[in-house]
């Protein structure tokens, strides 16, 4: 017994189906990110760079002013 396409037995539509549900969810997507999505981004990897330096330079600033102070 093969299931053919009639009308009492449609042919499953599973790819538009999940064509549409793709559709749907790179919509939702698209208006979670918001228009400066683009901007957070880069300041995201602005912050990854600078992060590990961060502490190193807070010490040499210290120690800058602080050598300023003594000898200043």
């Amino acid at each position: 017994m093969s299931l053919r396409s009639t009308p009492q037995n449609p042919p499953s539509d599973a790819i538009g189906r999940d064509a549409a549900q793709m559709a749907a969810h790179m919509r939702q997507c698209d208006a979670a990110r918001g228009d400066r999505f683009g901007l957070a981004g880069a300041l995201q990897r602005v912050s990854v760079a600078t992060a590990g330096r961060l502490v190193t330079v807070a010490c040499l600033g210290a120690v800058l002013v602080a050598a300023l102070a003594v000898f200043g």
